[in-house]
């Protein structure tokens, strides 16, 4: 109901945007929601949770971006159609996202695997193995 009222220029700036990191054909939709079950690599940031933009960095290589786009962003009851990158995400949000499988399947190590959220995030590269922490003298 609200996107006739964001007009036209709004409009072409979300189909370019989509268009170039999806491509021209639709391909997946999914939800996510960020709590304990969703996202539990999120858990506890608090006001230190990522932007747009910063969760949908490549856990490959985080300065690529994921082929995904956020559409909508429900927070309680209001709703942030296709937000900047710049917009601050919080714990409980619902986000609907369009974008390559491939995409959905790193955005989800991302969510849900703590060394990978640390690296997307962070730039760190966080030990995983029991044996790689004794070593290097890291915690998990």
């Amino acid at each position: 109901r609200e996107m006739p009222a964001c007009g036209d220029d709004w409009a072409d700036r979300v189909i370019g945007k989509l268009t170039h990191l999806c491509g021209k054909r639709l391909q997946s939709i999914w939800r996510v929601q960020l709590n304990d079950v969703g996202a539990p690599a999120l858990r506890g940031m608090g006001d230190r949770m990522p932007r747009v933009g910063e969760l949908l960095r490549s856990p490959d290589d985080r300065e690529e971006r994921l082929s995904a786009v956020v559409l909508l962003i429900v927070r309680g009851a209001e709703f942030h159609l296709a937000p900047p990158d710049d917009f601050r995400l919080a714990a409980d949000d619902e986000l609907l996202l369009v974008g390559a499988p491939s995409a959905r399947r790193l955005l989800d190590s991302t969510l849900l695997v703590d060394p990978v959220r640390e690296y997307v995030l962070n730039g760190r590269h966080v030990p995983t193995s029991w044996i790689w922490r004794v070593v290097t003298g890291r915690s998990a």
